[in-house]
Protein backbone atom coordinates (compact mmCIF):
# COMPACT_ATOMS: atom_id res chain seq x y z
CA UNK A 1 0.00 0.00 0.00
CA UNK A 2 1.06 3.60 -0.82
CA UNK A 3 1.75 5.36 2.56
CA UNK A 4 1.77 8.61 2.82
CA UNK A 5 3.74 10.31 5.75
CA UNK A 6 1.66 13.40 5.49
CA UNK A 7 0.19 14.61 9.23
CA UNK A 8 -2.69 16.41 7.23
CA UNK A 9 -3.72 12.70 6.30
CA UNK A 10 -3.33 11.26 10.16
CA UNK A 11 -6.21 13.14 11.18
CA UNK A 12 -8.66 13.22 8.15
CA UNK A 13 -10.28 9.67 9.58
CA UNK A 14 -10.86 11.34 13.02
CA UNK A 15 -11.84 15.03 11.68
CA UNK A 16 -15.55 15.10 11.08
CA UNK A 17 -16.24 11.48 11.75
CA UNK A 18 -18.89 9.95 10.30
CA UNK A 19 -18.84 13.35 7.80
CA UNK A 20 -19.10 13.88 4.24
CA UNK A 21 -15.16 14.76 4.46
CA UNK A 22 -14.30 11.20 5.92
CA UNK A 23 -16.29 9.63 2.78
CA UNK A 24 -14.68 11.37 0.20
CA UNK A 25 -10.95 11.17 1.78
CA UNK A 26 -11.93 7.08 2.21
CA UNK A 27 -12.87 6.64 -1.59
CA UNK A 28 -10.20 8.43 -2.66
CA UNK A 29 -8.00 5.96 -0.70
CA UNK A 30 -9.49 2.89 -2.02
CA UNK A 31 -10.15 4.04 -5.50
CA UNK A 32 -5.84 4.60 -5.33
CA UNK A 33 -5.58 1.29 -4.45
CA UNK A 34 -8.70 -0.17 -6.52
CA UNK A 35 -6.49 -2.13 -8.66
CA UNK A 36 -4.54 -3.91 -5.67
CA UNK A 37 -7.73 -4.40 -3.49
CA UNK A 38 -9.27 -6.34 -6.63
CA UNK A 39 -6.04 -8.32 -7.23
CA UNK A 40 -6.24 -9.86 -3.33
CA UNK A 41 -9.85 -9.93 -3.68
CA UNK A 42 -9.34 -12.31 -6.43
CA UNK A 43 -6.92 -14.30 -5.05
CA UNK A 44 -8.92 -14.79 -2.22
CA UNK A 45 -11.84 -15.81 -3.85
CA UNK A 46 -12.15 -19.56 -4.32
CA UNK A 47 -13.98 -21.18 -7.23
CA UNK A 48 -16.23 -22.58 -5.07
CA UNK A 49 -17.53 -18.02 -3.99
CA UNK A 50 -17.23 -17.56 -7.90
CA UNK A 51 -20.26 -19.23 -8.17
CA UNK A 52 -22.09 -16.54 -6.35
CA UNK A 53 -20.36 -13.71 -6.52
CA UNK A 54 -17.55 -11.91 -8.72
CA UNK A 55 -14.14 -9.50 -7.37
CA UNK A 56 -16.48 -6.25 -8.41
CA UNK A 57 -19.34 -7.80 -6.15
CA UNK A 58 -17.35 -8.25 -3.63
CA UNK A 59 -15.54 -5.10 -3.52
CA UNK A 60 -18.77 -3.05 -3.81
CA UNK A 61 -20.36 -4.60 -1.04
CA UNK A 62 -17.30 -4.22 1.31
CA UNK A 63 -17.27 -0.37 -0.34
CA UNK A 64 -21.19 -0.05 1.22
CA UNK A 65 -20.04 -1.29 4.53
CA UNK A 66 -17.60 0.71 4.89
CA UNK A 67 -19.71 3.85 3.92
CA UNK A 68 -21.64 2.42 6.04
CA UNK A 69 -19.37 2.72 9.07
CA UNK A 70 -18.66 6.28 8.17
CA UNK A 71 -22.14 6.83 8.38
CA UNK A 72 -22.44 5.55 11.88
CA UNK A 73 -19.28 6.67 12.76
CA UNK A 74 -18.09 3.88 14.26
CA UNK A 75 -14.73 4.09 11.49
CA UNK A 76 -11.87 4.35 14.27
CA UNK A 77 -8.92 4.70 11.86
CA UNK A 78 -6.83 7.33 12.81
CA UNK A 79 -4.24 6.94 9.73
CA UNK A 80 -4.09 5.67 6.01
CA UNK A 81 -2.54 2.07 7.48
CA UNK A 82 -5.45 1.73 9.81
CA UNK A 83 -7.92 2.69 7.05
CA UNK A 84 -6.71 0.05 5.03
CA UNK A 85 -6.13 -2.75 7.67
CA UNK A 86 -10.05 -1.99 8.62
CA UNK A 87 -10.77 -2.12 4.40
CA UNK A 88 -8.73 -5.83 3.96
CA UNK A 89 -10.92 -6.71 7.21
CA UNK A 90 -13.99 -5.77 5.43
CA UNK A 91 -13.04 -7.11 2.48
CA UNK A 92 -11.95 -10.52 4.09
CA UNK A 93 -15.27 -10.80 5.74
CA UNK A 94 -17.53 -10.32 3.09
CA UNK A 95 -15.54 -13.00 1.28
CA UNK A 96 -15.82 -15.51 3.60
CA UNK A 97 -19.73 -14.50 4.01
CA UNK A 98 -20.24 -15.08 0.18
CA UNK A 99 -18.12 -18.54 1.10
CA UNK A 100 -19.57 -19.99 2.97
CA UNK A 101 -23.02 -18.89 1.38
CA UNK A 102 -21.99 -20.65 -1.62
CA UNK A 103 -20.65 -23.73 0.17
CA UNK A 104 -24.34 -23.84 1.68
CA UNK A 105 -25.94 -23.94 -1.88
CA UNK A 106 -23.29 -26.27 -3.04
CA UNK A 107 -24.01 -28.57 -0.11
CA UNK A 108 -28.24 -28.25 -0.89
CA UNK A 109 -27.49 -29.06 -4.51
CA UNK A 110 -25.28 -31.92 -3.62
CA UNK A 111 -27.88 -32.99 -0.92
CA UNK A 112 -30.55 -32.74 -3.29
CA UNK A 113 -28.80 -34.65 -5.78
CA UNK A 114 -28.60 -37.32 -3.70
CA UNK A 115 -32.13 -37.81 -2.48
CA UNK A 116 -32.98 -37.62 -6.66
CA UNK A 117 -30.71 -40.29 -7.21
CA UNK A 118 -31.67 -42.12 -4.21
CA UNK A 119 -28.57 -42.94 -2.84
CA UNK A 120 -26.52 -42.23 -0.15
CA UNK A 121 -22.66 -41.45 0.26
CA UNK A 122 -21.39 -40.73 3.61
CA UNK A 123 -18.46 -39.30 1.37
CA UNK A 124 -20.32 -35.98 0.42
CA UNK A 125 -21.46 -35.60 3.92
CA UNK A 126 -17.68 -35.74 5.60
CA UNK A 127 -16.83 -33.28 2.83
CA UNK A 128 -20.06 -30.74 3.87
CA UNK A 129 -18.78 -31.10 7.47
CA UNK A 130 -14.97 -30.47 6.74
CA UNK A 131 -15.98 -27.27 4.60
CA UNK A 132 -18.29 -25.95 7.51
CA UNK A 133 -14.99 -26.99 10.11
CA UNK A 134 -12.99 -25.21 7.56
CA UNK A 135 -15.06 -21.83 7.99
CA UNK A 136 -15.26 -22.51 11.59
CA UNK A 137 -11.83 -22.77 11.97
CA UNK A 138 -11.43 -19.39 10.18
CA UNK A 139 -13.54 -17.35 12.27
CA UNK A 140 -11.65 -18.79 15.03
CA UNK A 141 -8.55 -17.17 13.41
CA UNK A 142 -7.70 -14.07 14.29
CA UNK A 143 -4.31 -13.55 12.22
CA UNK A 144 -5.46 -11.86 8.77
CA UNK A 145 -2.20 -14.04 7.00
CA UNK A 146 -3.25 -17.40 9.04
CA UNK A 147 -7.04 -16.37 7.85
CA UNK A 148 -5.74 -16.07 4.03
CA UNK A 149 -3.63 -19.34 4.57
CA UNK A 150 -6.54 -21.29 5.51
CA UNK A 151 -8.27 -19.70 2.68
CA UNK A 152 -5.76 -21.09 -0.23
CA UNK A 153 -5.13 -24.29 1.38
CA UNK A 154 -8.93 -24.83 1.53
CA UNK A 155 -8.92 -24.40 -2.34
CA UNK A 156 -6.15 -27.45 -2.33
CA UNK A 157 -3.25 -25.20 -2.61
CA UNK A 158 0.26 -26.32 -1.63
CA UNK A 159 2.45 -24.87 1.07
CA UNK A 160 5.18 -23.78 -1.69
CA UNK A 161 2.18 -22.24 -4.04
CA UNK A 162 0.76 -20.65 -0.90
CA UNK A 163 4.27 -18.82 0.32
CA UNK A 164 5.02 -18.09 -3.69
CA UNK A 165 0.99 -16.50 -3.41
CA UNK A 166 2.12 -14.45 -0.32
CA UNK A 167 5.33 -13.71 -0.84
CA UNK A 168 6.50 -15.25 2.03
CA UNK A 169 9.53 -18.31 2.13
CA UNK A 170 8.07 -21.60 2.33
CA UNK A 171 9.81 -22.70 6.03
CA UNK A 172 7.43 -19.50 6.97
CA UNK A 173 4.23 -20.94 5.22
CA UNK A 174 5.28 -24.12 6.67
CA UNK A 175 5.65 -23.01 10.02
CA UNK A 176 2.57 -20.92 10.25
CA UNK A 177 0.77 -23.63 8.91
CA UNK A 178 2.10 -25.64 11.49
CA UNK A 179 0.74 -23.44 13.88
CA UNK A 180 -2.59 -23.48 12.40
CA UNK A 181 -3.01 -27.32 12.43
CA UNK A 182 -1.77 -27.30 16.47
CA UNK A 183 -4.85 -24.71 16.87
CA UNK A 184 -7.33 -26.94 14.57
CA UNK A 185 -6.26 -30.19 16.90
CA UNK A 186 -7.00 -27.94 19.97
CA UNK A 187 -9.95 -27.11 18.54
CA UNK A 188 -11.08 -30.52 17.55
CA UNK A 189 -10.26 -31.94 20.89
CA UNK A 190 -12.17 -29.25 22.82
CA UNK A 191 -14.93 -30.30 20.49
CA UNK A 192 -14.77 -33.91 21.01
CA UNK A 193 -15.05 -33.36 24.78
CA UNK A 194 -18.02 -31.25 24.61
CA UNK A 195 -19.47 -33.58 22.82
CA UNK A 196 -19.13 -36.67 24.91
CA UNK A 197 -20.62 -34.35 27.54
CA UNK A 198 -23.65 -33.95 26.04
Amino acid sequence: MNEKNNPANESDFQQNKGSNCQRVHAAQLVEQQRGTLLSRIHRLLGDDARRVTDTDDILSTALRRIDRAIDQGSLDAQNERQFYAFVHGVIERTILEKTRKSRGLTARERIAQEIKDNVSSPVIEQRVVAAEELSRIGEMVTDPIDREIILLRGRDLSLADIAQAMNMTHAAARKRWSRIRAMVREYIKESSLDDDCQ
